[in-house]
């Protein structure tokens, strides 16, 4: 399968009952041949496989410290280094988050504008929001997402790309969608939300990526993978 630039083969084992393993286009596979998003267990394959590849290089965990449980937590845990010294790692202990990158029919981008307190900065982003648990469905909270911020519904969700958005400091894994057949409606925001929707042209808002209008790291990354789609399809 591909993964943004990334091709990641995993093996294909023997059928079982229920989920059997996850195919080329990114799904896991049912025994009954029904397929939901999978980007859980292939991340968690391509994490496991790479961290045998390269044992030499792992840290060991050793002792958890939380320092903050919260919407997210924070930990400072210590850890075996390779050379049997103990390190300190102090990190965002993170669900997982999704977003969604809306295309209506005429290839407009539908972005929302709000404020963010740790930058003192209004952005302009793509719908997004955080997993309510590790065991929460990308597929269902982006729809979700995509309601609540900007009303609309979508008739097609497909997986874009998949990205560990901070390795230095958090386990977080953010899944990036498309959304297309939108179906406008009215929009439900958090009562802590205050959001402005927004509608560009993709080459707008890509020239908004060049001038440094638009900093956000997850709307960077949804614009150049789609310009990679267009351009594979041009």
């Amino acid at each position: 399968m591909k993964l943004g630039c990334i091709n990641v083969k995993p093996p294909r084992p023997a059928r079982t009952t229920g989920i059997n393993y996850i195919n080329k286009r990114g799904f896991k596979e049912l025994s009954g041949g029904n397929r939901v998003y999978g980007f859980r267990k292939l991340y968690n394959w391509e994490m496991t496989t790479k961290g045998k590849a390269h044992a030499e290089l792992r840290e060991k965990f050793y002792k958890k410290r939380l320092i903050f449980s919260g919407t997210v937590d924070f930990r400072a845990d210590t850890v075996l280094l390779p050379n049997g010294k103990k390190a300190t790692r102090a990190f965002m202990a993170h669900p997982g988050a999704v977003a969604v990158l809306p295309v209506l029919p005429d290839g407009r981008i539908i972005f929302v504008r709000q404020y963010r307190y740790p930058v003192n900065e209004t952005t302009l982003e793509i719908p997004a929001g955080k997993l309510n648990s590790a065991s929460d469905e990308p597929l269902a909270r982006v729809k979700a997402e995509l309601k609540e911020e900007t009303g609309y519904t979508a008739s097609g969700i497909k997986p874009l790309i998949s990205f560990w958005p901070t390795t230095a400091f958090s386990n977080e894994v953010l899944h990036i969608f498309t959304a297309t057949g939108l179906r406008g409606g009215t929009p439900d925001p958090d009562e802590d939300e205050f959001l402005r929707i927004e509608t560009l042209p993709f080459e707008k808002a890509w020239g908004l990526v060049g001038k440094g209008a638009i900093k956000d790291a997850k709307t960077i990354i949804a614009l150049q993978a789609w310009k990679i789609k267009l351009m594979e399809k041009s």
